[in-house]
């Protein structure tokens, strides 16, 4: 009877282990995801893709025409990727793209953001808001060039290690409060190149470990007084060419860190006295020409301070 037991028992592992390897296929996802984790996974059927090749995949990031004109993600498409750290839906499919990229890195230097075109065709307007929860060693996402119009508010929950976020050259016109409070490690945010107005004065609450900050490129006219209050880190603020008339007192008064600071190509009238006052650090600042001298004399006075007025180029006397 023993010896029976045994034997049912295998029999029931073995049933149990078959159903597992079926249910691990990705044969239910959306078809660029599928061809991206076949490539990686290096298998030819989607059905013969396990939930192990899942969990070995570090890196998942869309290719070639193929894996291009993303139009909707399903919840599931990131199921399983446990160990994933580095997650790219910005599709690259150009062959000159290295050398545009080099030129990017050129206008990095200069705190004046990330210059890379978009080079796809995908269209994925939102995202599920769980699409992303199985993603716990997730360290990279990058969301640029996929034509976003909204975020779900908890989208980016369980993303404890997360440090970089690209969420540039969409069309997000305005983002839900609090939706970055998760993300604790967060180093690198681009929120260039979209359309938002205005910033919730809580949207960036929780990200206490900030180094750059790109908002370059959209349509602020104006900010809240502490919607910069949790930057405790932040190195790099870029706000260039959006439509900002003026700056609340204080609102660089928690930035002690900060050391290029980007404020060219907006449209002030006047700006606080005070303004820069808390920046001791500061070693950069690009902004229009024609304000008041006052405002940068004691900026000048720090080593190595440089001042780039929008008409005049460097001006460091």
């Amino acid at each position: 009877m023993s010896v029976l037991k045994i034997f049912l028992t295998i029999c029931i592992l073995i049933i149990a282990n078959s159903c597992t390897i079926r249910n691990d296929g990705i044969c239910d996802r959306t078809p660029q995801i599928q061809s991206a984790i076949l490539r990686v996974t290096t298998k030819k059927d989607c059905r013969n893709v396990t939930g192990k090749d899942l969990s070995k995949m570090v890196i998942l990031e869309l290719k070639g025409k193929k894996e291009n004109n993303v139009v909707n993600l399903k919840p599931n498409d990131f199921s399983g990727l446990k160990s994933l750290k580095i997650l790219n839906l910005n599709t690259k499919d150009y062959e000159g793209l290295i050398a545009t990229e080099a030129l990017a890195e050129k206008y990095e230097t200069w705190g004046l953001g990330s210059q890379i075109p978009c080079w796809n065709d995908n269209q994925i307007q939102s995202l599920p808001e769980n699409i992303f929860s199985d993603l716990a060693s997730l360290e990279e996402l990058d969301l640029s060039c996929i034509q976003l119009k909204s975020l779900p508010e908890k989208i980016f929950t369980g993303l404890s290690k997360l440090n970089k976020l690209n969420l540039s050259r969409n069309y997000l016109q305005t983002l839900p409060d609090k939706i970055f409070t998760e993300l604790k490690s967060l180093k690198m945010l681009d929120l260039g190149y979209n359309e938002m107005k205005s910033s919730p004065e809580k949207l960036f609450i929780g990200l206490g470990a900030l180094e750059k900050l790109d908002i370059w490129h959209n349509k602020l006219e104006n900010l809240p007084d502490n919607v910069f209050s949790d930057f405790k880190s932040l190195k790099t603020l870029n706000l260039n060419s959006n439509k900002l008339t003026t700056l609340p007192t204080k609102l660089f008064a928690k930035l002690g860190s900060l050391e290029m600071l980007s404020l060219g190509n907006n449209k002030f009238k006047r700006l606080p006295d005070n303004i820069f006052a808390d920046l001791k650090l500061l070693k950069f600042l690009s902004i229009q020409a024609g304000l008041p001298e006052k405002l940068f004399m004691e900026l000048k006075s720090h080593p190595g301070f440089k001042l780039y007025n929008d008409n005049s180029g460097y001006n460091d006397e």
